[in-house]
């Protein structure tokens, strides 16, 4: 298993939305939130490439998220990990952890629970289909459902990590449902339960990310802005 090392990736991607980062000790350091950050991809024993971004929370807490990358060598399976990192979790790490809220990427939502106020990020759907293959589409109601569920795990701690991920390949189903990099029962059932439309052939697959941070007199994010703001 050979691990690439992407720090230098994540600090530019900082760099270009206009946040303060910097290597140490291989690691990205975040000075004016005072976090820690990292980002690499490594190649399975499949042959199969994955990425994965971990960050420090305002309680020290690790969040994690890993995705694949495709591409039959290094390189490209880089420039389509990256590309999935800015088009899913990217913006929603950058509200939650990081400071920076981009209102034409990532949606926000406060809600009460368990006495508890939380600011919650909400990353964009994002999808992957074979030829042919119509893209797969959230069922109605499908925010609220995950909601609910996930409402089942914000009972302690300061910050909380949501990934959904449901695929078809001819017909076989895959879901998961993973809170804080562990598997989540509650939201497995608001997943294979959900009315999915499937495609009985072919390839599609739906991700969405998801951050949860306790308020704590003002919202996590320091600045909001839009992606395409200077």
């Amino acid at each position: 298993m050979n691990t690439v090392p992407l720090a230098s990736r994540l600090v530019g991607l900082l760099h270009g939305h206009h946040v303060e980062a910097e290597i140490r000790d291989d690691m990205v350091y975040l000075p004016v939130v005072d976090r820690w950050a990292n980002l690499w991809m490594w190649r399975t024993e499949s042959g199969s490439f994955l990425m994965e971004v971990r960050a420090t929370g305002a309680d020290e807490q690790v969040v994690a998220d890993r995705w694949a990358a495709l591409g039959a060598d290094a390189e490209t399976a880089i420039r389509d990990g990256l590309e999935s990192f800015c088009r899913c979790g990217f913006h929603v790490l950058l509200a939650a952890l990081w400071g920076v809220l981009e209102t034409d990427q990532v949606d926000h939502e406060e809600r009460w629970i368990a006495d508890q106020q939380w600011d919650l990020y909400l990353g964009p759907y994002t999808t992957r289909v074979s030829p042919d293959t119509p893209t797969l589409v959230a069922p109605a109601g499908f925010v609220d459902r995950v909601l609910a569920a996930l409402g089942e795990h914000l009972l302690d701690g300061e910050t909380h990590l949501l990934r959904v991920y449901v695929a078809v390949l001819n017909g076989a189903v895959t879901v998961e449902g993973v809170v804080d990099d562990q598997t989540s029962a509650a939201l497995g059932r608001a997943l294979s339960t959900a009315a999915w439309a499937f495609p009985p052939t072919g390839f599609a697959s739906l991700r969405w990310i998801v951050a949860a941070r306790r308020r704590r007199g003002s919202t996590a994010n320091l600045m909001v802005r839009t992606c395409g703001a200077g």
